[in-house]
């Protein structure tokens, strides 16, 4: 992320939990694991299974570790890529 200018040192994660479905518009997920989960952690609830979609539409964001430094630039430039077609599906939602 350095390398592209971007300061994610004070990033930080956790697990997703019921309540996120109440606080936020959409759960974007990288892998279908993910996606299970959340599915799971949703429930029967429609309202709250229509919120989850793969941050890459149709496809899996890989690992980027077991893929070297080339593997970083590969995942960046698809989560990059995927995070602009995000933004542009939102404005035209308005």
């Amino acid at each position: 992320m350095r390398r592209h200018g971007i300061d994610i040192s004070k990033q930080t994660s956790r697990q997703l939990v019921l309540k996120d479905f109440d606080s936020f518009d959409w759960i974007l997920v990288m892998d279908k694991s993910n996606l299970t989960n959340a599915h799971r952690i949703a429930g029967n609830n429609q309202a709250h299974l229509t919120k989850i979609k793969l941050f890459v539409k149709d496809t899996e964001v890989p690992d980027p570790y077991y893929g070297g430094a080339e593997g970083f630039s590969q995942v960046y430039d698809m989560v990059d890529a995927a995070a602009g077609a995000w933004v542009k599906s939102w404005q035209s939602a308005t």
